[in-house]
């Protein structure tokens, strides 16, 4: 997820780059970052701000997914494990 953010969020900024920096650039966050720091200036700034930013999407909603999965586990379990409170004998009128 986090990963597809950041080739998305690159998008913009592969015709700049030359194509064995592009694959680089697109593989990860830090290899971003890394060739957003060999290009420098005002070439690698853009290309900096969105890794970090296409990064921090990225993680945000893996963050949202993991917290759903934790919140419908936890409803599945109580569910499981739940005991009826009033439970009625045959020998009860």
């Amino acid at each position: 997820m986090i990963t597809g953010h950041l080739v998305a969020g690159l998008a913009p900024h592969h015709s700049a780059l030359p194509p064995g920096l592009r694959a680089f650039a697109t593989e990860s966050v830090t290899g971003a970052l890394h060739v957003a720091r060999h290009l420098g200036g005002q070439d690698g700034a853009p290309l900096a701000i969105a890794a970090r930013d296409a990064f921090g999407s990225g993680f945000g909603q893996a963050t949202l997914v993991a917290a759903g999965l934790a919140i419908a586990a936890a409803a599945l379990t109580m569910l499981a494990l739940h005991e009826p409170h009033h439970i009625t004998r045959k020998d009860e009128p």
